[in-house]
């Protein structure tokens, strides 16, 4: 039997893929479970892509649709923002945190460890983790939601991303396992559909999925490093205000998208959202 699985069709099919992924792996892992645990899951969404191309509708055999994905075309133009950006907010998250009465500023012991533990983790989580999800949210998720317009593609693709954390956050206890559950989950979800807008917007401008990958692993490493810099006494900093979920990451990074935005229509008003479009061939695939 052969069937002809449309752009927004392959997006609901890998939608249903990835979180029935991430619910079978997040009950795989025991309880307690050592941290590095959690890697296995954050690859679920490129399983999910490489099984929606190589068994579902076999694009992955021709090498075109590895184009799409974006693995060849490194972004290099955008990669200082991507680095930037997430820096930046993330200062502005832990200087928002020394407001606050239960956080004592401090600065680490370990210093030049520290710097070579996360040129280390730059480097590997690029490549690695980061790419392990961004290879299935902006690398084949996002491209074939885009006929619904930006706006809306990205908002989709950023609500699946979002929820695709809950299983290992609620089930768990190695995601954000401080704070009150019933804050923690909603500002997460907002905090994940903000970043989207920037991590998104990288991805279309670019044409790329290199700088979103850097973002991410730019955005991972400056929750890690900040926490380095303060003592907190209450879960109000690390996971309310400055941290992943916290409130000043999800304004922060919706500013950096609005700029991204800003700045390619300024440049280039004809073609700024152009550079990010599906091969005719990856349209519509024939299984068998």
């Amino acid at each position: 039997m052969k069937t002809n699985l449309s752009p927004l069709q392959q997006a609901g099919a890998f939608i249903g893929l990835v979180l029935a992924f991430a619910i079978a792996t997040a009950l795989a892992i025991p309880s307690p479970a050592p941290e590095v645990a959690i890697l296995p899951y954050m690859f679920t969404p490129m399983a999910a892509a490489l099984v929606m191309m190589l068994a579902v509708t076999r694009d992955g055999w021709r090498k075109s649709s590895w184009h799409d994905l974006g693995l060849f075309n490194l972004g290099l133009r955008y990669w200082p923002v991507a680095i930037a950006a997430p820096s930046l907010v993330a200062t502005a998250g832990l200087l928002a945190a020394y407001l606050l009465p239960s956080v004592t500023p401090t600065t680490p012991d370990n210093g030049m460890q520290l710097i070579i533990q996360s040129a280390i983790l730059f480097v590997v989580a690029t490549i690695g983790w980061s790419l392990g999800e961004e290879f299935g949210w902006r690398g084949y998720l996002l491209p074939r939601l885009r006929m619904l317009g930006d706006t809306k593609a990205i908002l989709i693709s950023g609500v699946v991303w979002a929820v695709y954390h809950l299983p290992i956050m609620l089930l768990t206890t190695l995601y954000h396992p401080e704070g009150d559950r019933l804050i923690v989950a909603p500002l997460f979800v907002v905090a994940v559909v903000g970043a989207s807008f920037f991590f998104s917007y990288l991805r279309i401008f670019s044409g790329s999925v290199w700088p979103a990958s850097l973002a991410h692993t730019v955005h991972n490493l400056a929750w890690m490093v900040t926490g380095e810099f303060m003592i907190a006494t209450s879960p109000v900093a690390e996971e309310y205000i400055a941290g992943d979920s916290g409130i000043v990451i999800a304004v922060g990074t919706v500013l950096a998208g609005v700029y991204l935005v800003w700045r390619e229509r300024r440049r280039a008003p004809a073609t700024a959202t152009r550079r990010l479009t599906l091969r005719p061939a990856a349209r519509a695939k024939v299984t068998s």
